[in-house]
């Protein structure tokens, strides 16, 4: 078993929207979920045009909403996996600038 995790939480109260948390040796950890920018962001979702979105790595705020996930899923990964997605979450690119229900990128 790789000494690296990923796990997929998903979320009981928002239907197909998901946080991944990665795990490896010596504590390390991250977390991420991409979702609208701001409120107003989200309610104009519905309406399935793109808005402003955001990567939201804030561990604090997900250990308070451990509580809301349906169901979590653990996969080992590799450490390249591990340093890809680490530097995604911490760092996403331009090309997530939007978050549009059409594209299915939530």
């Amino acid at each position: 078993m790789s000494d690296y995790q990923m796990t997929i939480h998903t979320r009981k109260d928002v239907i197909g929207h998901f946080v991944i948390e990665i795990t490896g040796p010596d504590g390390q950890r991250v977390v991420g979920s991409f979702e609208p920018k701001s409120k107003k962001a989200s309610a104009a979702s519905a309406t399935l045009f793109p808005v402003d979105g955001k990567v939201d790595n804030d561990k604090t705020k997900f250990d308070l909403e451990r509580t809301d996930f349906k169901s979590s899923k653990s996969v080992s990964i590799s450490k390249e996996q591990f340093d890809n997605t680490k530097g995604f979450l911490e760092k996403p690119g331009d090309e997530w600038l939007k978050y549009d229900l059409n594209d299915l990128n939530c």
